[in-house]
């Protein structure tokens, strides 16, 4: 697979991921109006502490909570546009967003990146609207390529999924994993399974489950 593209049924497996897990939260989200475009700003910010701008104290540069980030975002900004669009269109829009940008950084600049993590927030802030153009263009300056977007997006809904199937909510689910919490576990996992697969995302879900079922049997619950 080519690293500057995505696949429709990828892209598709995203949509529905985040429907998904929206309506698991809320059955009745797509009604409420919800300030996405706030969610995003506010994570623009986070983005930014993790690159360093502080000029009068010394910051370590964080790249890998830098795409923690953009995924944070893609999952709000996924979320709007699926109360805008038809999911067909939106694999298109989408797919040919990723297609425009052929040249992925290995390495990133932090003074691009800075200025394209400020113009993404200003564009949202000033419009109240998620710009995939120029989300695209902080993926290209952190180096962050669509395939590695749709594994740390897929993993991190998963996860999310299956902490709220295990009793998130009602305090029952156990988040230490034999020492690990079990982020560190899905990390595991992901580099153990090729993101090609066709039921990807349902891999992920039985291989937490699983590992989680090892613990769980060990336990009093």
């Amino acid at each position: 697979m080519n690293n500057s593209a995505i696949t429709y049924s990828q892209i598709r497996i995203m949509l529905n991921l985040q429907d998904s897990i929206n309506s698991i939260i809320d059955m009745d989200w797509r009604e409420k109006g919800h300030p996405w475009f706030r969610a995003i700003w506010t994570e623009c910010a986070e983005m930014l502490d993790h690159v360093g701008w502080k000029w009068w104290k010394y910051t370590e540069k964080n790249i890998d909570q830098v795409h923690l980030e953009i995924i944070d975002i893609w999952h709000f900004a996924l979320s709007e546009m699926l109360l805008e669009d038809e999911m067909e269109s939106l694999c298109e829009s989408i797919s040919s967003a990723f297609e425009k940008c052929t040249e992925w950084n290995e390495e990133y600049d932090v003074e691009n990146l800075r200025a394209g993590i400020e113009a993404f927030a200003a564009h949202t802030l000033l419009n109240k609207k998620f710009s995939i153009e120029l989300f695209v263009k902080i993926m290209i300056q952190s180096g962050l390529k669509p395939l590695e977007l749709f594994k740390m997006y897929v993993g991190k809904n998963i996860l999310n999924k299956f902490r709220q199937d295990n009793g998130y909510k009602t305090g029952e689910y156990i988040k230490i994993w034999e020492g690990q919490e079990d982020n560190v576990w899905l990390s595991e996992i992901l580099e153990k399974t090729s993101p090609t697969n066709s039921n990807y995302e349902v891999e992920i879900y039985d291989k937490l489950m699983n590992q989680y079922k090892k613990i769980t049997n060990k336990s009093d619950i």
